[in-house]
């Protein structure tokens, strides 16, 4: 049986939950796929680790969600340790950013509550939490662990 269940829990005040997301990159066009979410940051595509779900085994999911592609994992980039106050709650989020590949660059219509779209690598500079823009430039080749706070 499939469980449901995201991976966060919270009170009024204090809000945790663990995410996955990647950059899929089109080596041909240069371009990156990017998410608008709904508090209008942008972002790259991924989200909440459900229970008993593996980080990999999320963002693959996502992607399929968000976008109608089937990706594979090619590595993990970096663990970020995000931190964020918004609407006087305060929120810790331990995000896995993945690079992933695909033979298929075309984004479907999906049920999910995302805009994403492809942007040129040249033009993505503002990416939620901030440390996404370093890590893209970068793309490493050894994991980084990153601790970033953030307030929106």
């Amino acid at each position: 049986m499939e469980n449901t269940e995201d991976l966060r829990f919270g009170t009024n005040l204090y809000q945790f939950d663990i995410r996955a997301a990647g950059f899929l990159i089109n080596a041909k066009t240069q371009e990156v796929v990017l998410s608008h979410e709904v508090d209008d940051s942008l972002t790259i595509p991924g989200g909440a680790v459900k229970l008993g779900e593996t980080t990999e085994e999320a963002v693959v999911r996502e992607f399929h969600e968000e976008l109608g592609i089937s990706v594979e994992v090619v590595r993990l980039l970096a663990v970020i340790e995000n931190f964020w106050t918004e609407n006087e709650s305060v929120h810790q989020q331990i995000f896995f950013c993945y690079l992933v590949r695909s033979e298929d660059y075309e984004i479907k219509e999906t049920p999910e509550n995302t805009e994403p779209y492809w942007e040129k690598l040249s033009n993505v500079h503002h990416l939620k939490p901030d440390a996404l823009n370093e890590l893209l430039e970068t793309l490493p080749i050894s994991i980084k662990h990153i601790v970033s706070n953030e307030d929106f």
